[in-house]
């Protein structure tokens, strides 16, 4: 009988459906391999984050209660932005406490989401897999990469949402080490990307941006490896100016090391090609 634990509904938010259909191919492809039912969310809209500063902060909540109507009962939602997680939370929370707008959302939609939606980024879910079960199914026949881990604002995120864990940094870093990751210290393992201000003041992105792909090259990494796709955006498109490296999805580095051969338009999508650093340590 299947385990409904692993019949996964997956919300990928505009990133995932746009500039990084890599990182959506290569979650889903790690996950399939990891034993999980995947689907994604029908009728899915953006979770709100970036018309914030547009259409004001009421539009953004009824547009992620709006995603959260869609999930079927008993489902598990699964998440791969930081700004989705953080925001489909504190609108389920508001749902919960305030009646006024979870009667507004049934007016607008004819229903309320199910209460207890369980919301977990994907991260979470291989912490709960743990480190050891994993290690049992990756191959080691490959040369360690050196690479910084870059979180971004996934803390500050996390930290808007109160009892919430997205994730256990810890725990990330032991499993990207299982996989054959070799972490570097760096100073900007938190330090903001700039999100959304790259469309409209360009110049202090790229500062930013640049500041992390300069520290990661310094502290002697071959490669930054991402848990965002709008921080993988950024150091991609914003942060090449004085160093050029390589910009890695974590759900790449985790399908590769499972044994799943990426084709090749994966990387194709990357404005700084890696296949010539995987296939220099054996990954490729």
């Amino acid at each position: 009988m299947p385990d409904p634990s692993k019949d996964l509904v997956f919300f990928p938010g505009c990133s995932l459906a746009s500039s990084a259909r890599e990182n959506y191919a290569s979650l889903q492809q790690a996950f399939w391999k990891l034993g999980f039912r995947f689907r994604e969310l029908d009728d899915w809209n953006c979770c709100g984050s970036a018309a914030t500063g547009v259409a004001g902060e009421e539009i953004d909540f009824l547009l992620s209660a709006r995603n959260l109507t869609k999930v079927p009962p008993g489902k598990t939602l699964l998440v791969a932005c930081p700004k989705c997680w953080t925001k489909l939370h504190i609108v389920q929370r508001r749902l919960k406490e305030d009646p006024e707008f979870a009667s507004r959302v049934s007016r607008l939609f004819g229903t309320i989401p199910e209460e207890g939606v369980r919301i977990v980024h994907y991260l979470e879910v291989l912490t709960e897999i743990g480190v050891d079960n994993l290690a049992r199914i990756v191959s080691a026949d490959r040369e360690n990469l050196r690479c910084a881990l870059y979180f971004g604002c996934t803390r500050a995120q996390q930290s808007k949402v109160n009892g919430a864990i997205m994730f256990d940094e810890q725990s990330i870093q032991s499993i990207l080490e299982n996989l054959g990751v070799t972490g570097v210290k760096w100073p900007h393992v938190h330090r903001c990307c700039g999100t959304y201000l790259t469309g409209a003041i360009p110049e202090i992105v790229e500062e930013l941006a640049c500041r992390i792909v300069n520290g990661a090259a310094e502290a002697g990494a071959e490669a930054i490896i991402t848990v965002c796709a709008m921080c993988h955006f950024n150091l991609e498109t914003r942060g090449q100016k004085f160093t050029v490296l390589p910009i890695l999805h974590f759900t790449e580095i985790l399908s590769i090391a499972l044994g799943i051969r990426p084709p090749g338009w994966w990387f194709r999508r990357h404005l700084v090609s890696p296949v010539n650093l995987l296939k220099k340590k054996g990954w490729l």
